[in-house]
């Protein structure tokens, strides 16, 4: 551990003052380092310079905290196609020093080291660590190639953590507890579900479906359908009405209204529609009166006449 010297600046305010001394490597990628520095252990550690090779040092000024704390400063290398490594604990090179109202003198003849060049971006990535953990970085990671910001956990809005109202986890899923106010919400792509109480809620490109146990309302480009355990009612994009049932007798009840059917009514085998006809070629019945008309019924494929007669 070194110490950073103690000065005053044009201002009047102390500033801690030092200089990070380094050999570079015998490597013709290598291109320079990034020097970025933090509280040791903060996790949190910010630009303080570049150098490019053949520079092995710096000379770096901060404003003096008020009680002594130890630092860590790291020589973040880059390429000649300036593509920067990463922060990795215990492989990057670190400089440690010791800044506060503790003078001293620095000396950097300990700390010196070798850098290894790989790949990377052109910003340097400023991570958040745990420990030795990265649970965050803004920047560009050259581990993922990723270019902006990323966290583990994130919370935003409330008083504090504990009442944000949007918030993410670590398991990647999004939380939002809280009421949107204007504007609109655009799903772009892929899946929206929505499940609570054992009714799912389902939208993508294919269309919009809500299911709560074996019962389902469907909407396609297609058809709208109805379906229970018992049977289903479909209404098909050109206009025709279905309806199965597989409960106790089959049957098919439509109550309070009116129900209308236009040409034709099929149930099984039999089909009734109304013709109109005026007169019968068969039979040997005795009708009362002439009829108004003749409804037609076909039965397995014959069709048969029925009259009626005006109320």
């Amino acid at each position: 551990m070194s110490l950073a010297h103690i000065r005053t600046n044009r201002t009047g305010q102390a500033e801690n003052y030092f200089q990070l001394s380094w050999t570079n490597p015998a490597d013709v990628r290598y291109g320079g380092v990034t020097v970025l520095g933090g509280v040791a252990g903060s996790g949190v550690y910010l630009p303080y310079g570049h150098v490019p090779a053949p520079g092995t040092s710096i000379e770096i000024s901060l404003a003096a905290p008020n009680t002594s704390q130890n630092w860590d400063f790291y020589l973040v290398p880059y390429d000649v196609n300036n593509q920067q490594d990463s922060i990795v604990p215990g492989v990057t090179p670190t400089i440690a020093v010791t800044m506060g109202t503790t003078g001293g003198t620095f000396d950097s003849s300990n700390l010196l080291g070798t850098a290894s060049v790989g790949s990377g971006n052109n910003f340097v990535a400023q991570y958040v660590m745990s420990g030795a953990t990265k649970i965050g970085f803004l920047g560009s990671d050259s581990v993922s190639g990723y270019v902006g910001a990323w966290f583990n956990q994130c919370k935003i809005g409330g008083s504090g953590p504990a009442n944000a109202p949007f918030y993410t986890d670590a398991s990647g899923n999004v939380f939002l507890n809280g009421t949107l106010g204007g504007g609109s919400v655009s799903i772009t792509g892929g899946t929206f579900t929505l499940t609570d109480g054992g009714v799912t809620t389902t939208i993508n490109s294919g269309g919009f479906e809500v299911t709560n146990g074996s019962a389902s309302f469907q909407v396609t480009s297609t058809q709208v359908q109805f379906t229970g355990s018992n049977g289903n009612v479909e209404i098909a994009a050109t206009g025709v009405l279905s309806v199965s049932q597989t409960g106790p007798l089959n049957t098919t009840t439509i109550s309070g209204g009116t129900m209308t059917v236009d040409t034709e009514l099929t149930v099984g085998n039999v089909s009734v529609w109304y013709g109109p006809y005026s007169s019968a070629t068969a039979g040997t019945a005795s009708l009362p009166a002439s009829p108004a008309g003749f409804i037609g019924i076909e039965v397995s494929g014959t069709l048969y006449k029925i009259p009626y007669y005006a109320a």
